[in-house]
């Protein structure tokens, strides 16, 4: 009987995946224009609504400085994400445009992902988050 509980306890044991603690994602956006400027960055776990940072499942704000700005995402599961940002210069919360409806202020994508008409797809900026801390380095655009 006691061999009987040691198996079927090794069997949930090496069935069941052990879950890992979450890990934060930091992101630092680089060639920014406008210091004093706010960049405000979104993740986003799958395609649906990205870019759009009403859609994400989590957003951060950092300040522009040096060129440079950096957002904190603490505490992120691991799994597959995309990041979207961009240079707030005027301080109104949203991505401004011209008429065409193209972007007046920086914007950046993980992995430096690119669209050719309009901001770039899900996959082209999707990484992968593990178990430990995951750095990305984004270039902003103009």
């Amino acid at each position: 009987m006691a061999a009987k509980r040691v198996t079927a306890t090794a069997m949930v044991l090496f069935t069941h995946p052990v879950s890992a603690a979450p890990a934060d994602v930091d992101a630092t956006v680089t060639d920014l224009k406008h210091e004093g400027a706010r960049v405000r960055c979104a993740l986003f776990a799958s395609a649906n609504g990205f870019p759009n940072a009403d859609k994400a499942i989590a957003r951060s704000v950092g300040p522009v400085a040096a060129g440079r700005a950096t957002c904190l995402f603490a505490a992120v599961p691991a799994g597959h994400y995309a990041l979207a940002a961009f240079e707030d210069r005027n301080g109104n919360g949203s991505l401004g445009v011209n008429l065409f409806g193209a972007p007046v202020e920086g914007v950046a994508f993980s992995r430096d992902a690119r669209g050719r008409f309009g901001p770039p797809g899900f996959e082209a900026a999707r990484f992968v988050h593990g178990t430990e801390s995951t750095r990305l380095h984004l270039r902003a655009t103009y």
